[in-house]
């Protein structure tokens, strides 16, 4: 079993392989088909999970994370750009060193 991997795909491609049985990539660019037996991966008994999927996964999660926090800081940055207060440019400057922390 050397050299076999278990691949994993993204969400929206698990429904559509099992459903439609279409082919689509993994994380890592291997094409497969998604099984309900899988779940989303293919199901190699006792072999370990691709490297190069796992830290493409953990990438997107770190990506969608800081997307978050961007879009909560654009949000606080337009609530208090609303607002007439004297205080606004020093609230500025901590939400300029909380996106440079």
């Amino acid at each position: 079993m050397a050299g076999l991997v278990n691949h994993s795909m993204r969400r929206d491609y698990i429904l559509e392989g099992v459903v439609e049985g279409t082919a689509r990539p993994a994380w890592c660019g291997r094409v497969f088909v998604a099984t309900s037996r899988g779940g989303g991966r293919t199901d190699i008994s006792g072999a370990p999970d691709c490297p190069d999927c796992i830290s493409l996964i953990e990438k997107a999660k770190a990506h969608a994370a800081a997307r978050e926090r961007l879009e909560s800081l654009r949000d606080e940055l337009d609530r208090l750009t609303g607002t007439a207060d004297l205080r606004t440019l020093a609230d500025l400057g901590r939400i300029r060193e909380r996106v440079t922390a």
